[in-house]
Parts: C-alpha cells; structure tokens; sequence
C-alpha cells in the first residue's frame, strides 16, 4: 500500500499540477499571473486598480480577473498593468497619472480597458509611469510620462495614446526601467534610451536620451530586462551582463559600484533567463538552477536569510526551474511542472500565499484552478472497475464486472487529504456532502489499487 500512495502522490504532481501556470509577472506591490487555460489572475496592492478586478481592495491570493480564456502576454510594473490577447488587443488598467494605460486620458481604470482598436500587438512592457509595445510588423510604440525621455519620441512631452518612435520594423524586444528603456534589434543590436543618471543606458554616459541609442557594436544582444534602475542582458554565446545602479550588488559583479557599460557577470556561459527588480536580481541557468543577487531585506533573494548578495548565488538545490519574475521587493518563479513559488516582501499580499508576512525562501502557492485531463490511471493492473458519471453531482456508481472484493476506498482532495473513506463492498458511493472541485477517487482489492480522478459539479 506504501508504494501505491508514493505512486499516487507523484501522479498528483505530475498530473494535477502539470502546466498550471503559464507566466507570472512582479510588479511594485502587485503581481499578474496567466495559467495555461488562458485566464488572468492578480494579486497583491490594488490601490489604482491594478489588479483589475473592479474594486481598490487588496487581495493576499491569486484572484481571477473576469472570465476571459485568451490572455497570452501579462505585464505588471509599478501601479499599472497591462496585457495582450490572443487576437492581438491591448488591454490596460491601473493607474493612468501620465496616461501610461494609452487610452487617451489620464483616468485610472480598475478593470482592464481595450487601448485602441488594433490586433496586432505582439508585445508590451510597462516602466513605471510609461509604457512600451510592439506590434507584429516589428514596429516600437510607446506611451505615457517622457519626463526623462523614456519614451523615445526625441522629446519631453507624455502621450496618452500609443505612439510609433521611429520607423523601423525591426524591433524584437524592449523593456521598461524606472523612467528608462532598453531594446533589441532583430539585427543583434542593443539600444536604450531615457534617463541615465546612474548609467543604466550602458553607453558610457551618465546623459539622458530622448532617442533609441545603440549601446556598442555588439551585434549578438539577445535578451534584456530593465530593473528600477539597472540593467540586464544576454548575448547569444549565454553570457550575462550587467550595468546601471549597483548599490546593493543588483550587478552581481562582486562590487557596489556603478557601471555605466555592459559588464559581463562571471564568465557562465549557461544563463537562460533572468529578470531585474528593485534593487535585486534573479537568474536561471540552462540546467536549471535558481540564482539570485542584490538587496535582501526583505527575503527577496529566497537563500533563507535577508543578507545582500553582490554575485549570483545558487537559490535552493532544484533544477527544474523555468521562468522567473523579480518585483520591487518580491520574486516569483515557475517549475517545469507548472508550478508557482513565491518569495519575498509580502505587505501587500503581493506573494498571493493567503498571508502579508514576508518569506524568505520560495515557497509554493496552490492552485485548485488548473485544467485536468480525466484519463484514468490504473495500478498495478487493470481490475476491471469502472466508475461513473463523471463529472458527478449526487452519486458515484462502481461497476465491478469481476465481482472482486472491494476492501477500502477513499476519496482524497489534491493536497493530498483523505476526504472521505469506506472500509466495505460497495458498488455506490454519496458524494452530495463533496464541494465542487477535482477528486481522486482509490478503490483497494486484493492488494492492488484503482485509482481515478473525478469532477464533483
């Protein structure tokens, strides 16, 4: 029986936790998560809406944000969020101060409002009072504050409605700092403009750029995310560099020190993705493997403790990270398995883990929401029984065509909790007292387990 329930343990893994969660983005004090059914969910601070479910009430969970199944790119930065649809619409809500939301006013929104009319957004990613896009025919748009000249437009004036910066088509990526931006040219090349004031632009300068400006000569740029006010990118050969606002050691070159050009960090060539934050950064290799650095007051690094780390330090012994998402003070990351794990600050419930106490290594958020298959499993061998309806509202038949001696069933809920448990022959089973939600349902004869899982209506 031991061995039976370690089965059934590793299939509730694999099986119900497969592919949950799609991608997740931190912002200020809020955060954006999409799952792999197409939903959006929000959590955190909802001070200007930015969580988008109608009200300004912080939530401390993964709440879902109306009933669309067509989300495929979320972004959430600072007071504002944004996301695009899978027939290419622009979305935004949340704070509009300087019309960083780009429906042509300046009004906050709390539920998410179609910017335009367009259907060919391909990308978007929000600064903190500005915003970034791209289009599917490689064009850079752009809206919002341009105090410092983040928008790129070759002037200081805010627009409240996206604006083409150029006419080039060959934008491939962008994304948005504090009052800065950094792009990439499908030709390899990396650009920033916008504020510079610790050097976050990377071209050896300490000037604001009110124009894309090539960064280099470099043409094998092939990621990069903008922090608060440093900088992060990849080249094609896995290496990663760093520039901008080094106080905490957000650079991970080992200093404190500010640089205001691409500094390679370590000589890995191995780093797959990785993200800025406040004042912190996450990284993940291709085996793998978590690594963190920068500020850690607050726990952001996710090694156990709230000391600052000014090189990349290997965050748990997993491997089988995929994606990750720094926030100003918090950091999120998703599994191969689909699952969502948190760390951080957590005042506003930006960690989603149903508390507003701070963790200081990752720590998984449930999910009773994910899309399950219904095959059935049946182990060790086939016995023979099959159970119906499914889904089921009153009653669960078990129709035993061998007439084996049913010695246990139990019905256990996906954490694991045995709900329910009948030591007899049975052929029904009352489930009216069950609430709604996925089951697994164990039938024990002779040794041997059926073992299949149900929907209770």
């Amino acid at each position: 029986m031991k061995r039976i329930f370690i089965l059934f343990l590793a299939l509730i893994n694999l099986e119900f936790n497969a592919q949950c969660w799609q991608s997740v983005s931190g912002a200020d004090l809020h955060s954006l998560g999409s799952k792999t059914d197409g939903t959006l969910w929000a959590w955190g601070s909802n001070q200007n809406g930015m969580l988008g479910d109608g009200t300004s009430i912080h939530k401390n969970t993964p709440t879902q944000i109306g009933t669309g199944t067509n989300w495929k790119v979320i972004s959430g930065r600072y007071d504002h969020s944004q996301g695009i649809k899978t027939d290419g619409t622009l979305w935004a809500w949340g704070r509009n101060t300087y019309g960083q939301l780009g429906d042509g006013t300046a009004i906050d929104k709390n539920i998410p409002t179609q910017i335009g009319t367009g259907t060919n957004w391909q990308f978007v990613f929000g600064g903190r009072i500005h915003s970034l896009g791209l289009k599917t025919d490689g064009t850079l748009w752009a809206w919002g504050s341009n105090q410092f000249g983040a928008l790129g437009d070759g002037t200081n004036f805010d627009n409240n409605i996206p604006t083409q910066i150029g006419t080039g088509t060959n934008w491939q990526y962008v994304s948005g700092g504090e009052y800065f931006s950094l792009g990439i040219k499908t030709d390899g090349t990396l650009w920033a403009w916008g504020s510079n004031l610790y050097g976050e632009l990377g071209d050896g300068t300490n000037s604001n750029k009110n124009i894309p400006t090539q960064i280099g000569t470099g043409t094998n740029w092939q990621t990069v995310t903008a922090g608060v006010s440093h900088s992060l990118a990849k080249k094609t050969d896995g290496t990663l560099w760093a520039w901008g606002f080094n106080f905490a050691g957000q650079l991970g070159d080992g200093t404190n020190s500010n640089k205001n050009t691409p500094t390679q960090i370590g000589n890995g060539t191995n780093w797959q993705s990785f993200s800025g934050g406040g004042y912190h950064s996450l990284g993940i290799k291709t085996d793998g493997t978590l690594w963190a650095w920068g500020s850690n007051q607050y726990g952001d690094l996710g090694d156990g403790t709230t000391i600052t780390k000014n090189t990349p330090t290997p965050i748990g012994v997993g491997m089988n990270w995929e994606s990750v998402s720094a926030g100003f003070n918090h950091s999120q990351g998703i599994k191969t398995d689909g699952t969502l794990w948190v760390w951080g600050s957590n005042a506003f419930g930006q960690l989603g883990d149903g508390t507003n106490i701070d963790k200081n290594a990752p720590i998984q958020i449930p999910s009773n929401n994910c899309f399950i298959d219904l095959r059935e499993f049946i182990l060790p061998t086939s016995l023979d029984i099959v159970m119906y309806p499914n889904p089921a509202r009153d009653k669960i038949s078990i129709q035993n065509s061998k007439n084996l001696v049913i010695e246990k069933v139990l019905i256990i809920d996906y954490t694991g909790k045995v709900i329910l448990q009948l030591y007899e022959n049975t052929s029904e089973i009352d489930v009216q007292q069950l609430n709604s939600g996925i089951y697994f349902l164990n039938i024990y004869s002779n040794g041997n387990c059926f073992l299949s899982k149900f929907v209770k209506e």
